[in-house]
């Protein structure tokens, strides 16, 4: 098989099939050349999607923003896809919450990515699909 009939074979089962995630080495040279990259704690991709995370603290301590990027520019990633990220990288235990930002802030919004933000495990969020409030219900 020629060069060019591998690399065609494989361009069509990327983004079709989904592989183990591999870590990608974080250089200065990376965090140089790619300016949104110069935070990032670290990198892992598969045949499906790029996820960068970048260790964020916050008010109520720390959170893991996890950017998710499918490698097709046309491919948009699924809640299910989202999910089996999340439980991949970290537990299937942790909790994930999406992001949607206001419409004032100024967002890369030709871009085509998911952003996560990974709580740690022991962490008890005062709301979710996990009490008894969700839905509308009573406490």
């Amino acid at each position: 098989m020629s060069i060019a009939a591998k690399q065609r074979a494989r361009l069509k089962t990327i983004g079709k099939v989904w592989s183990v995630f591999e870590q990608i080495q974080v250089t200065d040279k990376l965090r140089a050349e790619h300016q949104y990259l110069r935070n990032v704690h670290s990198i892992y991709r598969n045949t499906v999607c790029s996820v960068h995370m970048f260790a964020v603290t916050t008010s109520i301590g720390a959170v893991m923003q996890c950017d998710l990027k499918p490698h097709l520019p046309d491919r948009i990633l699924t809640w299910e896809e989202c999910q089996r990220v999340k439980d991949e990288l970290f537990s299937p235990d942790a909790v994930a919450m999406e992001m949607f930002p206001a419409a004032s802030i100024a967002w890369r919004t030709k871009i085509n990515v998911r952003v996560l933000y990974v709580m740690p495990v022991d962490w008890e969020v005062p709301w979710g699909l996990h009490l008894p409030t969700a839905f509308g219900g009573q406490a």
